[in-house]
């Protein structure tokens, strides 16, 4: 059953490379999208995209880190310079560490807190970062409609409501909810 025509889509999924990200990309492949997969390392990435191709030849891969912002923008003028546009950002990196977590037989005081910080890093501005740069190309396309998803930020919502009227000294992110 196909919902939506993905037949002239760029959709850019970070994480792409993980189980959810994967499971992701080949629905959009499986539905005509051209799906760019974003990763940090090239190995596992080559052997991503590799594997997709057999579904698909309108898979592509881009190394970058999501929690770089240089990186990431070598990468949307790499993307824009390619395929012209970025239509979809998908956020689905992100991940833990065994000294960020409590164990059984462990209280709170036993987190390792450098990486506590990696993986903060990772899961917020491992979403927010992506979406400010790749936001940035996709707010210069002036499409009707251009969409990025996290969990806990809207960005249509967030630039429908202020499009009138910008509030003033309020955060643009709270990641509690609509801020």
């Amino acid at each position: 059953m196909n919902l939506f025509n993905l037949e002239d889509k760029v959709i850019l999924i970070t994480g792409g490379c993980g189980v959810l990200g994967g499971s992701i990309a080949k629905y959009l492949l499986e539905n005509n999208a051209t799906v760019i997969l974003l990763h940090y390392k090239e190995a596992p990435l080559l052997a991503t995209v590799q594997d997709l191709k057999k579904i698909s030849d309108k898979v592509y891969g881009q190394v970058c880190n999501v929690v770089e912002e240089n990186s990431l923008q070598t990468a949307a003028d790499k993307i824009i310079g390619t395929h012209q546009k970025i239509d979809v950002l998908i956020n689905a990196a992100g991940g833990n560490k065994p000294g960020a977590t409590v164990g059984i037989d462990q209280s709170v005081f036993d987190v390792d807190l450098a990486q506590f910080k990696q993986v903060i890093d990772l899961n917020l501005f491992g979403s927010i970062l992506p979406s400010l740069v790749f936001g940035k190309e996709m707010a210069k396309q002036k499409k009707e409609r251009s969409s990025m998803y996290l969990p806990w930020l809207q960005i249509e919502r967030l630039q429908e409501s202020w499009a009138i009227r910008p509030p003033k000294r309020r955060s643009i992110i709270s990641p509690n909810g609509w801020p």
